[in-house]
C-alpha cells in the first residue's frame, strides 16, 4: 500500500510516513522508499557544499 501512495501521491506518502513515525508504528513504515528518499537527500546536501 505505502509502495503504491509514494508513486501516486508523494506528499500523501510523506504525511503518512511522519505519522507512522510518530506513533512507533515501524512495521508499517515504506523502509525502501525512505532509505531512497534519505539517500537521495544526502547526496543533494553534498552536492550543494561542492558548488
Amino acid at each position: 500500500m505505502n509502495n503504491q501512495l509514494y508513486e501516486r501521491d508523494f506528499n500523501l506518502w510523506r504525511e503518512s510516513l511522519i505519522e507512522q513515525i510518530k506513533e512507533h508504528r515501524f512495521n508499517d513504515i515504506d523502509w525502501e522508499h525512505l532509505l531512497l528518499e534519505l539517500e537521495s537527500m544526502g547526496k543533494s546536501e553534498k552536492r550543494s557544499f561542492i558548488d
